[in-house]
């Protein structure tokens, strides 16, 4: 059951004004909705708005889904394309407590541009790829990588050949992603 659950989904088709100065603005949205009768995907694609529902076919499903606008206008929309285009994408990653930190970042951000520039992505002052140590956790050291996307769409490529170059570039240079263990005590 994924009622209350919150999904993102994106919309970069010509739709009505609604309050902008362009004719047909491209937009890309996101909401937290889901109906008893589907199951949703967290990702999906908006294919189409009319005045009584909304199409979205989920991520790697061909199943469409109609959702009522009266459930949409009750919910939080985020709009991928206002202020700016790009998004900025957050990627948990966790180190063994024995790193070197310093190495660990040296080598995520060198990993992160090389990714960003083999997808083309701009790199400039304000779009650098950034490491942010952030908790000591169960088994790791964790942090998040920030990367910069200039679509909404390109997210899920650009994670994918980031967690695959990043794991072969730890692997290469000795750096160890943990997996959690528990040490259980007998009295």
């Amino acid at each position: 059951e994924m009622n209350g659950q919150e999904f993102t989904y994106e919309y970069y088709e010509p739709t009505d004004a609604l309050g902008s100065d362009k004719a047909h603005p491209k937009s890309h949205i996101a909401y937290g909705y889901a109906t008893n009768v589907a199951v949703l995907d967290p990702e999906g694609r908006v294919t189409d708005i009319t005045w009584r529902f909304t199409t979205i076919v989920p991520v790697g499903e061909g199943n469409m889904v109609v959702i009522p606008n009266q459930k949409i206008a009750s919910s939080i929309i985020t709009n991928y394309s206002m202020p700016r285009h790009d998004i900025i994408i957050k990627i948990p990653v966790g180190v063994a407590y024995d790193s070197d930190l310093q190495k660990v970042e040296d080598v995520t951000l060198e990993v992160a541009h090389q990714v960003l520039e083999s997808l083309g992505e701009k790199i400039d002052d304000n779009r650098k790829p950034s490491v942010r140590f952030y908790n000591f956790g169960e088994s790791s050291i964790d942090f998040n990588v920030l990367l910069h996307s200039a679509r909404f769409d390109d997210q899920f490529r650009l994670k994918h050949e980031f967690i695959k170059a990043l794991t072969a570039r730890f692997r290469q240079e000795g750096i160890e992603i943990p997996f959690p263990i528990r040490t259980i005590v007998k009295q």
